[in-house]
């Protein structure tokens, strides 16, 4: 760990004046220092990007973008046009980061192209919620990790960004940008993209980053709307592409997006209102099409198999 390894901290901003100190103010105190701090806000209408030019007067290790509201994935390709560190982390805004975090990753970095931290919960007062989140000791392969982004079995959900360090010359290199278009999911799919040009990871088995509950949350809304949103629809555009990827890349992980996209599928017809005939018949096409692939999926069991045919024929 050295200095001069400058890390392009990547925050899109919209909405949260209430939760924005707090989240500038645990990066800005953090014990390593080398750190190139961009603020993107994303057209808030509140007072967030007030905020964002009152901190980069006091902290000149911050940069601040204003543009209209274009949501999170171009706030976040903003930010990396900018960027200019080795090393890039993503920040939501309502969020905070233990004092130490980016001094615990970089321990563990190696120079590795991905490097993974703990997150944990707290409330929406900031209370924290405790947990146990145990990584392998040992270098764990990346063709494993990126399998692991779906089956969702050895740990908890992978597709975050907000614990990871990730190589800017990937990114640049290989032209990886976030899909505007997508509202969610769009993380899993960046990641995804970014993965299949990795060689090497590490873990850090300590907390860095701590991530707010919000009631008012972008995927807590869609799940309090009496039918599915369009912005949560997109979750089938992200699916789309990312089974496009995993073609090109392997048999396996194809058959692997398929399973998780079938699983989405139903989570998505079990939330939708029944007088919403449009998104049901695409959550149904989408549901049967990628149950066709799992039913010629080796690596999926006979029982499992049945169990989808069921769902397809309750369908009906």
């Amino acid at each position: 760990m050295g200095e001069g390894t400058c890390i392009s901290v990547i925050v899109p901003i919209y909405n949260t004046e209430k939760y924005l100190d707090a989240c500038i103010t645990s990066i800005v105190n953090q014990t390593y220092s080398a750190l190139q701090i961009i603020l993107v806000d994303d057209g808030s209408p509140d007072k967030c990007g007030i905020i964002c030019d009152t901190w980069a007067k006091k902290d000149n290790r911050i940069q601040v973008i204003h543009q209209e509201n274009a949501g999170v994935s171009a706030a976040r390709n903003a930010g990396l046009q900018i960027a200019t560190g080795e090393l890039i982390s993503f920040v939501d805004s309502d969020d905070v980061l233990p004092p130490n975090a980016y001094e615990q990753l970089l321990r563990s970095w190696n120079e590795k192209d991905l490097t993974m931290g703990g997150m944990a919960f707290m409330e929406e007062d900031g209370t924290s919620i405790p947990c146990e989140q145990i990584f392998p000791p040992d270098a764990f392969p990346i063709e494993d990790f990126i399998k692991e982004l779906f089956r969702e079995k050895q740990f908890c959900y992978l597709g975050y960004l907000w614990d990871k360090l990730l190589k800017r010359a990937i990114i640049q290199d290989n032209n990886i940008r976030f899909d505007p278009a997508i509202k969610l999911n769009e993380d899993r799919l960046f990641l995804l993209e970014y993965l299949l040009h990795c060689s090497s990871m590490s873990f850090c088995n300590a907390v860095i980053y701590y991530y707010r509950q919000r009631g008012a949350g972008v995927i807590t809304s869609t799940r309090r709307n009496r039918t599915v949103t369009d912005s949560e629809m997109t979750v089938i555009d992200s699916f789309h592409k990312m089974a496009t990827i995993g073609r090109s890349h392997s048999e396996e992980l194809y058959y692997l997006i398929a399973r998780k996209s079938f699983e989405s599928a139903l989570d998505l017809r079990s939330r939708v209102a029944q007088e919403d005939r449009r998104k049901i018949k695409q959550i149904r096409q989408f549901k049967q099409e990628n149950a066709r692939i799992c039913l010629h999926a080796p690596n999926i069991g006979i029982i499992e198999k049945i169990k989808i045919v069921g769902h397809c024929i309750l369908e009906h």
